[in-house]
């Protein structure tokens, strides 16, 4: 497998990679309008530890898709760098203080190895998905709704095929009638 020297567009030191691992490297920038972050080696995967004064705790927090917080060991970088393996498609909120609001990100980190198999850095980009997962949410409730209102009416309903005639669907009433 021949290895060249790819020097990162983001920091001055070369990192010699596979050649199938270089041009991925090389369209990382491509793969996404929104944003490429490029963590440097000195990342440990550990996080910080300590405690931080007011002045270094973040004005935002991650959080999970089911709400709860993500814990520093959990995010993609991080995962990318201890597993040194891709982490893919993970949506991670972030809960903006400042702005008073959630902002979700597509997420996928995938870590640069060194000759000796060590992470050199970790590509991380990330997408804006914050109107898709606002528009599956306001579909989860219409649907709610919608199966609410349909096996709790008062009255039959059936839902039928246009073409064949033939019931799809019933409610409780419907088929105490039929």
């Amino acid at each position: 497998m021949q290895r060249r020297p790819i020097a990162c567009r983001w920091c001055p030191k070369k990192v010699e990679l596979p050649e199938k691992a270089r041009s991925q490297a090389m369209a990382a920038p491509r793969m996404t309008a929104e944003g490429v972050v490029v963590v440097g080696g000195a990342v440990d995967g550990t996080g910080s530890g300590g405690a931080k004064t007011e002045a270094q705790k973040p004005r935002w927090q991650w959080v999970r898709i089911d709400g709860p917080p993500l814990s520093d060991a959990e995010l993609p970088y991080r995962r990318a760098f201890a597993s040194r393996q891709p982490v893919r498609n993970v949506i991670v909120g972030i809960t903006r203080a400042a702005h008073n609001d959630q902002v979700w990100m597509l997420v996928n980190a995938n870590p640069v190895l060194t000759l000796q198999g060590s992470v050199a850095e970790v590509i991380v980009t990330f997408v804006d998905v914050t109107a898709r997962i606002a528009a599956e949410r306001e579909l989860s409730v219409s649907e709610n709704r919608f199966r609410a209102l349909f096996e709790q009416a008062a009255v039959g309903v059936g839902q039928t095929d246009a073409q064949t005639g033939r019931l799809l669907r019933v409610n409780q009433r419907f088929a105490d009638i039929v």
